[in-house]
């Protein structure tokens, strides 16, 4: 994805403690819905949750433009060792 020009970013845990982040991975989609990827407790997938409340699509779009702020660029990023 980043030959293809995608901008990808790392957040390692230590740069996310301040951050207030959903419990699930989300995905703000034209501004206007949310979706939430669900586990089950295997962690395997469970489904999807969408939903077009504008005070959760509002939240979700803070949260993430506030992890897309202190993620580190894929070029830039090197795993712990």
């Amino acid at each position: 994805m980043v030959e293809a020009g995608e901008d990808i970013r790392w957040l390692p845990r230590r740069l996310a403690s301040s951050l207030f982040l959903p419990g699930n991975d989300m995905f703000v989609i034209d501004g206007a819905f949310v979706t939430f990827n669900l586990h089950d407790r295997d962690d395997g997938p469970a489904g999807q949750q969408w939903d077009d409340d504008p005070a959760l699509v509002a939240r979700s779009r803070e949260a993430f433009e506030a992890a897309w702020a202190v993620a580190v660029p894929h070029k830039d990023y090197a795993p712990p060792a």
